[in-house]
């Protein structure tokens, strides 16, 4: 049986106050924690309910009760336990803590290939699957704004599907970032050159936009992804060097598309399939 000090010391990791003190974050389902535990992150420890640390394992190759039991961060519980330490409505057979991982954003890394931005993205489906999306799609930068749902949240966490452990997300400033970015050069051929290069370029995907699949689009460069109700900040519109815009065809025949606008993640999705489209 956990302690009650240990219940309350995981619980906290539900709120972002708690992961933040003690730099943890959980996952829960097997599927995720079997991910997190191949991945780069460092799993603190494992906690499941019966033959659940037997099925983990073999999964992983670890067929052997010995192999087992070497992994000491595997914690048997309670299936109460689990219910009181669990952030979901029906709990799993197990859940991970893993830590907080320190990314470093290498700006000059970033001008040679593609990457996410999001600003305010508030909904903890939307952001879990936008990192879905962008591992789907072999983009393994995410930048967000500090308003944007922290990607900690086992709401979050748990809508990647395990993509949390292969996509890098930062947390930034949007606009100072992006206004430093445009400073930031590439070597090539002993000549430096920034975003003067049509090849990079900032996208930005809005109502009034250029149809993306009239759009000559680059393997390198940002799409900005803007909050759910109000879209793209007046402030990053400027900085944008390019509009685009998912054609919408309601207005073809009325009774069949009254949509005002897309899901951010669906938007997310459709824009990421037309730069991947070649």
């Amino acid at each position: 049986m956990l302690s009650k000090n240990k219940v309350n010391q995981l619980c906290s990791l539900h709120q972002k106050k708690g992961r933040n003190l003690q730099n943890l974050f959980i996952a829960e389902g097997q599927k995720l924690v079997q991910d997190l535990l191949v991945s780069d992150l460092r799993v603190m420890e494992v906690y499941f309910v019966e033959d659940g640390k037997l099925e983990l394992g073999s999964k992983l190759g670890l067929d052997s009760k010995f192999e087992l039991d070497r992994l000491s961060y595997f914690v048997e519980i309670a299936a109460e336990d689990m219910k009181k330490i669990s952030a979901l409505t029906t709990p799993t057979n197990c859940l991970a803590v893993v830590e907080i991982p320190d990314y470093v954003l290498d700006k000059q890394a970033l001008l040679g290939k593609l990457s996410l931005v999001v600003e305010d993205v508030r909904d903890p489906g939307n952001l879990g699957t936008i990192i879905r999306i962008a591992d789907w799609f072999g983009i393994d930068e995410l930048i967000c704004s500090a308003e944007t749902v922290d990607c900690y949240n086992p709401k979050v966490v748990q809508a990647t599907m395990g993509s949390i452990a292969r996509v890098k997300v930062h947390y930034l400033d949007l606009v100072k970032f992006i206004t430093e970015f445009k400073g930031v050069k590439e070597m090539n051929g002993g000549r430096s050159k920034g975003l003067g290069n049509t090849s990079f370029e900032i996208y930005g995907t809005l109502m009034d936009g250029e149809r993306i699949d009239g759009v000559k689009l680059s393997d390198k460069g940002l799409i900005v992804i803007g909050n759910e109700g109000r879209g793209i900040s007046d402030a990053l519109q400027g900085l944008l060097t390019k509009k685009i815009s998912i054609p919408r065809f309601g207005h073809v025949e009325p009774k069949r598309g009254q949509a005002e606008s897309l899901n951010a993640a669906v938007a997310t999705a459709l824009v990421c399939a037309e730069f991947r489209r070649g």
